[in-house]
């Protein structure tokens, strides 16, 4: 064997996983921030349904490690985006957990694995800068779909991550106008088994509504929640679909129904929609059609949007009784997003908005992040822009560690054998030029 040879072939296979392993620690430095003056800048991350007890009875010893490694992963896009954007806000768009029924012991140790993963442990583990905000955003593997949600479920998850229906208002820099940023629980915005904390939901987006159109829609909104609006079949990945048990409520689907999306499009109308559940990931341009002009002020459709959600739910106040009203869904890919001002929102003949479904950041999915940020134009108007930031399939980053350990071990065992056995190197690796001394 020529030993010359192998050393060289090892030094181009060193360079090969020294650049590939350098662009793993590195990904975000691809995923900068648009606008130099952007003032609100969240990275956000759509279900990461961390594993635990279930899996580890399952599949034992192998069950470990892949949650380790899941951990890891994690936590290393986390980190690599927090560090490398700097962002204002860092959220998770529902689905934190695989797994919504879990007892008081593991919903705590998943807990704190989360924490861990995040960077926002109390000791060494901590990451996450103090003057970054997090919005935790609930997802049906946290809390359960309509038939599964209940205060028990609900209270140990707003213990540990906070309200799952809130606002709060973002300022942006050089501009008068605040942000409105809507925080929605759209795990039983439709026919759920808890009525009351159905209607603790819809009083709430009922209330912002309420705010929002004394307003005149002056302040944007940028809604956060996990599932998505209404698409037909065809727009994304997968066909709307809504599975009922016998008492007609919901046990699963993966969008919002035509109504619930109705009724925040015409009532709510938010500026940007940021959505996860769909683990592909989709992009879609929401426009209201009208068969006729609301330029004005249209008492009706507020008393619509006031409407007791058992009325809208039943279907006994259906704005299709009303108003010739319709949306169509527009797949987009246009940089920055396309959105519309106050005046347009308000005459609703003009009003679109877009919706980002995000791509999840599990392994399968190549661990994808989102950039999220709004910049000002002048005094009033913004302009808003989302990019993906994959790091990678997890089969390939599982396969570049096992290499570099690999090689690692190689190139060791390379340089002790030439550096601290030189005799027995040279004695494999001379090649004899003397014909007389060949046998």
């Amino acid at each position: 064997m020529n030993y010359a040879i192998l050393g060289r072939l090892l030094g181009v296979v060193v360079c090969v996983l020294f650049l590939v392993t350098a662009y793993l620690y590195n990904f975000a430095v691809f995923c900068r921030w648009r606008s130099s003056t952007s003032s609100v800048r969240m990275a956000l991350f759509a279900d990461p349904q961390m594993e635990g007890d279930t899996k580890l009875l399952r599949e034992r010893w192998t069950g470990w490690l892949d949650l380790k490694f899941n951990d890891y992963y994690t936590r290393h896009i986390v980190r690599t985006i927090h560090h490398k954007t700097r962002p204002t806000h860092v959220g998770y768009m529902g689905d934190i957990f695989s797994y919504q029924w879990l007892n008081k012991q593991e919903f705590g140790r998943r807990v704190e694995r989360f924490r861990w993963v995040s960077g926002q442990t109390d000791g060494d583990g901590n990451f996450l800068s103090p003057s970054v905000s997090v919005v935790n955003v609930s997802g049906n593997h946290d809390i359960g779909y309509g038939q599964d949600v209940n205060p028990r479920y609900l209270r140990q998850w707003e213990q540990a991550f906070g309200a799952v229906n809130y606002q709060s208002m973002l300022t942006v820099a050089n501009n008068s106008r605040t942000q409105r940023m809507v925080v929605l629980n759209t795990q039983n915005l439709d026919k759920s088994h808890d009525k009351n904390l159905q209607n603790d939901t819809w009083s709430f987006l009922q209330q912002v509504v309420k705010e929002h159109w004394k307003q005149r829609f002056s302040n944007p909104v940028i809604l956060l929640m996990h599932i998505p609006l209404y698409k037909p079949e065809g727009v994304c990945m997968d066909p709307p679909s809504t599975l009922l048990n016998q008492r007609g409520e919901v046990i699963r689907q993966n969008m919002l129904p035509e109504w619930v999306s109705k009724y925040i499009l015409y009532c709510l109308r938010p500026t940007v929609i940021i959505t996860g559940h769909d683990h592909e990931g989709c992009r879609v341009q929401h426009t209201v059609v009208t068969q006729e002009a609301y330029h004005s002020y249209n008492p009706q459709l507020e008393s619509w949007c006031q409407s007791p959600w058992e009325q809208l739910e039943s279907g006994m106040a259906s704005i299709d009784h009303f108003f010739q009203l319709s949306f169509k869904n527009i797949p987009i890919s246009a940089k920055p997003l396309k959105t519309v001002s106050a005046k347009r929102i308000w005459e609703i003949s003009h009003y679109s908005a877009p919706e980002i479904t995000m791509r999840s950041v599990m392994g399968d999915y190549g661990g994808n992040a989102g950039l999220f940020e709004i910049t000002a134009l002048d005094a009033t108007r913004f302009t808003y822009r989302y990019q993906d930031c994959p790091l990678g399939h997890h089969l390939i980053v599982r396969v570049v560690l096992i290499a570099d350990i690999l090689v690692g071990v190689a190139v060791l065992a390379f340089v002790i054998c030439y550096t601290l056995l030189p005799t027995t190197w040279h004695q494999f690796t001379a090649v004899s030029t003397d014909p007389k001394k060949e046998h």
